[in-house]
């Protein structure tokens, strides 16, 4: 049985369907996204929303161990990185 989980991602198209199932099952849910504007206005009071960079290694130590279950779901996939400083975000963000 799930308690908690961090989600990553978690207000991506995927992430979005994950959360509210963790939620109708009544798991304690971390939310960790670059933007908190998108988050759905259902969701407050029943996540706790975390706003950081998924490439940021401090804020994500920070979050701690605390969960039963990670569902990493971040990814960089909205349009074709034109520059070499953009490469190499996208390469962080989806594969390192």
């Amino acid at each position: 049985m799930i308690n908690s989980a961090l989600v990553t991602g978690g207000n991506s198209f995927i992430g979005i369907h994950l959360v509210n199932e963790l939620i109708r099952r009544n798991v304690n849910i971390v939310v960790y996204v670059r933007s908190i504007k998108t988050i759905p206005d259902e969701w407050i009071g029943k996540v706790k929303v975390i706003e950081g960079d998924i490439i940021d290694n401090n804020s994500l130590l920070n979050l701690g161990d605390k969960f039963d279950v990670v569902f990493h779901l971040a990814a960089y996939v909205h349009k074709t990185p034109k520059s070499d400083d953009e490469k190499k975000y996208v390469f962080a963000v989806n594969v390192e």
